[in-house]
């Protein structure tokens, strides 16, 4: 089911989107030298994350956000799912928030996916329940689910 904001008006997405636009060869730059996956506006959100598989397991992923026509916000995060115990283990990065016209937006972005990739698995925390929706699908069914995202390059 999807999880994002469908409350934000037609007029808010024309700003989401020029604000991305005027942006994307920045943000394309970054996704090829470093091989991530963009995923623009994943479940209507109000921005793109670059995926990638992390060399130690799972998925991570660093997010942009436009917040409003002043502000944005850099997030980041790493998952490894067992699906065996319907446990995803997790850790996310500080929610860090910007001044659009004073952000470096490339070097903040390559901060954050140095920082993801530094972190160990042992820092990654056990959310086990997932039973519910998992266990709908085998084992087999459930990974094809997910795109198959590329390590990245540093």
């Amino acid at each position: 089911m999807p999880n994002g904001d469908y409350t934000t008006s037609r007029e808010e997405w024309d700003k989401i989107r020029a604000f991305f636009d005027s942006r994307a060869e920045i943000l394309n730059k970054f996704a090829q030298k470093f091989n991530l996956y963009i995923d623009k506006y994943y479940h209507d959100t109000k921005g793109w994350c670059f995926r990638f598989r992390h060399p130690e397991g799972g998925i991570g992923g660093v997010g942009i956000y436009r917040e409003d026509d002043a502000t944005v916000q850099l997030v980041s995060y790493w998952q490894i799912c067992e699906y065996d115990t319907f446990t995803m283990y997790s850790k996310w990065g500080d929610k860090k928030t910007f001044a659009i016209n004073q952000i470096d937006l490339y070097g903040e972005l390559e901060k954050e996916l140095r920082n993801v990739l530094s972190w160990r698995k042992e820092e990654l925390i056990a959310n086990p329940g997932f039973e519910n929706p998992w266990a709908n699908y085998t084992k087999e069914e459930w990974q094809k689910l997910f795109p198959e995202y590329p390590l990245p390059n540093l």
